[in-house]
Parts: C-alpha cells; structure tokens; sequence
C-alpha cells in the first residue's frame, strides 16, 4: 500500500467515526437486549426491627462512712418490664461485676479460641453463664 492510500483509508476511518458519533447523537439508540430485561424486586431477607440496648451498670455510688455499701445506677434499657425481669438483669450486672473485682489480676485473660473450652476461669464464673 502507497504512501497515498494509507492517507485516504485513515481518512475513510476517522469520517466514519465521526459519522457514527454524530448520528448517534442525533438519533436515540435502538433498544438493546439489556434494557429489555424485566425489573425484579427484591424483598428484604431480614425485616428492620427497632433498636435493642441491654440494661447497663451507668455508675456506682460508694459511702464513704460504710465502704462496703454500694448503690448501683442502672439504665434499664428497652427492659419494659419493671419486675421480675428488671429485676433478675440487675442481679446479673451486678454479680458480673462483683466477680471482676474479685478476679486476681494475673487471672484476667479473653480466651479467644473456641476450641479451648476447657481453660476458662470456671472457678469465678462459676453460676454467672456461658463464658
């Protein structure tokens, strides 16, 4: 191919390019295949349920003239009920913690292998759950 001919075929290319673009633009495009495609809807697998807190140890009130005395300030939480149920969270906050004091501090570990069942400190958690 000659100097001449490869000017006039790049020349034919770049005109049909243009050509392409321009009517593109000029003309919608014809609907293809994917914009054909009947619209799924999707349902939730997990319906949204109202937000959840627990009942919390806020703070600790100490007297100072019977330091063995404490009062404990407790945010209730999304607990509704005002008996039993309050009642029974409460006492397990507290014995939790009550068994973190009493804890020696070289006995305080997170055993974070769920294969090694058998080294929890079931000596002090003993009656306050699964660990």
């Amino acid at each position: 191919m000659t100097f001449g001919a490869k000017k006039i075929f790049s020349k034919l290319i770049i005109l049909s390019v243009i050509f392409s673009f321009t009517l593109n633009c000029v003309l919608p495009p014809a609907s293809s295949f994917a914009q054909n495609v009947p619209t799924v809807t999707v349902t939730p697998a997990i319906l949204l349920t109202e937000n959840y807190s627990s009942a919390v140890i806020r703070g600790l009130k100490v007297y100072p003239d019977n330091p063995l005395k404490f009062d404990f300030i407790i945010d209730k939480g999304n607990l509704k009920d005002e008996g039993k149920g309050l009642k029974d969270e409460t006492a397990r906050l507290i014995k939790y913690f009550l068994a973190s004091l009493t804890t020696p501090e070289k006995e305080m570990w997170v055993n974070l292998n769920p294969k090694a069942y058998q080294d929890l400190a079931q000596r002090y958690l003993t009656g306050l759950g699964e660990a």
